[in-house]
């Protein structure tokens, strides 16, 4: 949201939707689950993108060495997988709805960039 959104009051579909945008979870809460992985990724997200650049290169490094990068590979395509069925189900059962482009790029639009935070 941006302070520079103005919605007349007599306006009560776009009322509706503003109030809509609001009130909605950042994550689906059935979908959410905090492991000490999530922690450290909420941490992690407060840090600076230098500093965030800093430690993807060092978990990207660690994982790397770790194992085969093929089974890496294919548990990620199938993680990808898994993701797509789930939202694809979310959109074809209503439980969320999607955006037009041009709503997208509103929102993008009056979003500050990562960068100037």
């Amino acid at each position: 949201m941006h302070a520079s959104v103005v919605i007349a009051d007599h306006d009560r579909e776009a009322l509706e939707r503003l109030s809509r945008f609001g009130a909605r979870p950042a994550f689906a809460h059935q979908r959410l689950a905090w492991t000490a992985s999530t922690k450290v990724l909420s941490e992690a997200l407060k840090l600076s993108v230098q500093e965030r650049v800093r430690i993807a290169e060092k978990l990207l490094e660690s994982a790397d060495a770790e194992g085969d990068e093929d089974e890496s590979e294919a548990a990620i395509h199938a993680a990808w997988a898994d993701e797509v069925k789930q939202c694809s189900g979310d959109l074809k059962d209503g439980s969320v709805r999607g955006l037009s482009i041009e709503e997208a790029r509103r929102i993008v639009a009056s979003e500050p960039a990562d960068d100037d935070r």
